[in-house]
């Protein structure tokens, strides 16, 4: 048997971390997708069915809310990961580093985003379908983001600007998703206690501190960018793939480091 990775083996772990995450995680995961639902119940309380909730502001919500889920389940699923003698019933499960970790990945980077999302539609849509309330329209229907979307790509190829279009739009919307996730997994490896208040309190720690450091280059930067788009604004396409670049190498970055983490982890 290979002591790496074995698929049998490495199937019966993801199945194991299944059931945890529905064990750990799965009422306040069942929580974050009736939100709609309660907001509804307290607007019809409070405004008697006079609110709308429009398309395009259910789509943000949408992702807010899927933010707040990865953001949270690393914390939930694997909080005994680094903690003294509960974290050893983790250290000793019969699977290698690597297993743990893709299963750890897979659980919270794919299963636990595509559960909230299919939970999310299905609350919306139902929501859609009541006679009352304030979802008068499908998500799809007469979103004005998701037809901002093609309308900004025509836009921006008729001034010569071509990767600037929607695909790049759901890349950057990917990346930063990933940053998320990954940023919460990783602080997840460090703190002990209240992971997710403690990860939540870096992360405006470090916000706070990369804006002072911008704060004296934002003069120059502005100053740049309004050259670029007075002198070639095709120059665009260059500073968006950069951007892009950037992205996926920060989070390929944090894969790594969460994956260091979990090898040299001691108890």
């Amino acid at each position: 048997m290979n002591n790496t990775f074995d698929l049998t083996r490495f199937g019966m772990l993801l199945v194991k971390d299944f059931r945890t995450m529905i064990k750990q995680y799965g009422v306040s995961l069942l929580v974050i997708v009736a939100l709609p639902i309660l907001t509804l119940m307290l607007d019809v309380v409070l405004h008697n069915y006079h609110s709308e909730w429009a398309p395009e502001a259910r789509l943000g919500i949408m992702g807010a809310l899927l933010a707040l889920t990865v953001s949270i389940a690393p914390s939930k699923i694997y909080h005994n990961i680094n903690r003294g003698n509960a974290g050893i019933y983790f250290a000793t499960l019969p699977a290698s580093k690597l297993e743990k970790y893709l299963s750890m990945m897979i659980i919270c980077l794919l299963v636990v985003p595509v559960i909230y999302l299919a939970g999310a539609f299905v609350v919306d849509c139902l929501l859609t379908a009541l006679p009352w309330g304030g979802y008068n329209h499908w998500l799809w229907q007469d979103n004005s983001l998701l037809q901002a979307l093609p309308a900004m790509s025509h836009e921006a190829a008729k001034m010569g600007v071509h990767h600037w279009n929607t695909a790049t739009i759901i890349d950057m919307l990917v990346i930063s998703y990933l940053s998320t996730a990954l940023f919460f997994m990783l602080t997840g490896t460090f703190f002990k206690t209240h992971k997710w208040v403690k990860s939540v309190l870096t992360l405006i720690a470090l916000n706070f501190v990369l804006s002072l450091i911008e704060l004296p280059l934002i003069p120059d930067a502005t100053e740049f960018v309004g050259r670029i788009f007075a002198e070639d604004i095709t120059k665009v396409d260059t500073l968006s793939v950069w951007g892009q670049v950037i992205g996926w190498i920060i989070n390929a970055g944090l894969a790594v480091w969460i994956y260091f983490r979990m090898k040299k982890m001691k108890y």
